[in-house]
């Protein structure tokens, strides 16, 4: 059984995707992560870059998770129409496609690739790279603003944070996204580590962090 979900504003010379024609895609894609169940590519379709998911699924859960749109890969592409209602910045997902069997089941997940860099690449010691204060703002407000609608990223590292050349910031790998504020702890404990674990801009970063926490928590209260 085959199944796919678009995004309501795909580009028009997009509306062709199929699961076969994703598989074709994946297939020449430039291969940038892999594990036993999932495998992360660098695809071109219409001259644009994008990012192509692939996952594999075995036994009946897994079956009936992607049946009823509950796989890791509908819940990503779900969660980034939230955060694109709530204004925070992360790729569009622009399709889900499943080929859903038993023993086994396929799903790929398509979507934009964010523009920039990943914050991680800014922290390293041997680093040139610059991060404006503008940039580092936008960072602590980009997490402070996706805990203040009650929504745990679930993955929050440095690798996680792209930095776009207008200083822009976005956050990518949604497959862990729920809404929790109770798992929103556990993001800033990972990030704070992460962030720790580098040797620059770890200060500023924090107390941005800090300071953008305390900020939004009064206008919470403030509006309540």
């Amino acid at each position: 059984m085959r199944r796919i979900h678009l995004h309501p504003e795909i580009p028009d010379n997009s509306l062709d995707l199929t699961f076969e024609h994703l598989s074709e895609i994946f297939k020449i894609g430039e291969t940038l992560s892999t594990t036993k169940t999932q495998t992360v590519k660098s695809c071109q379709l219409h001259g644009r870059e994008y990012i192509l998911k692939r996952y594999l699924g075995s036994g009946l859960f897994s079956s009936i998770r992607l049946a009823i749109s509950q796989s890791r890969a509908h819940l990503s592409f779900r969660f980034a129409k939230y955060l694109a209602e709530y204004k925070i910045s992360c790729p569009r997902h622009l399709a889900v496609a499943t080929k859903i069997g038993i023993p086994k089941s396929i799903t790929f997940l398509l979507m934009e690739k964010a523009p920039g860099i990943p914050l991680f690449d800014y922290i390293q010691a041997d680093s040139s790279l610059e991060l404006s204060k503008q940039a580092i703002n936008n960072i602590a407000a980009l997490i402070s603003s996706i805990h203040l609608h009650g929504i745990a990223h679930g993955d929050m590292h440095t690798r996680n944070l792209i930095i776009a050349p207008d200083d822009n910031v976005c956050i990518i790998d949604l497959d862990n996204v729920r809404f929790s504020k109770r798992r929103t702890k556990n993001d800033i404990q990972r990030f704070t580590s992460a962030i720790q674990n580098g040797k620059r801009y770890n200060t500023a970063i924090i107390k941005a962090l800090e300071k953008s926490s305390l900020t939004a928590l009064d206008t919470t209260s403030y509006s309540s």
